[in-house]
């Protein structure tokens, strides 16, 4: 077995590199405090997929949620397009 991932049941499982992670959620943050900066919308997963050079919106969406667990962005999971970072505290 590598440090990089493992077979389960005959199919090989990747294991994700903790800093390409760590790159994407700041990539992230980056992009949506942009874009709140300029007054936009917040993007649809989709958007922030592409923008950010995801495969899809669920992959977009499996973030959002990290971050949002750690409390570094806001969303409300019924609705679409409320992912936005909250201000920092004065």
């Amino acid at each position: 077995m590598s440090k990089r991932g493992f077979t389960l049941r005959g199919v090989r499982v990747r294991m994700p590199d903790p800093h390409r992670r760590w790159m994407r959620e700041a990539r992230i943050l980056r992009y949506l405090r942009e874009r709140q900066a300029r007054g936009d919308d917040p993007p649809t997963y989709t958007e922030l997929a592409r923008a950010i050079g995801l495969r899809s919106g669920r992959v977009a969406l499996w973030y959002v949620r990290s971050l949002a667990e750690r409390g570094l962005v806001e969303y409300d999971p019924g609705l679409p397009r409320t992912v936005r970072v909250p201000e920092a505290p004065q």
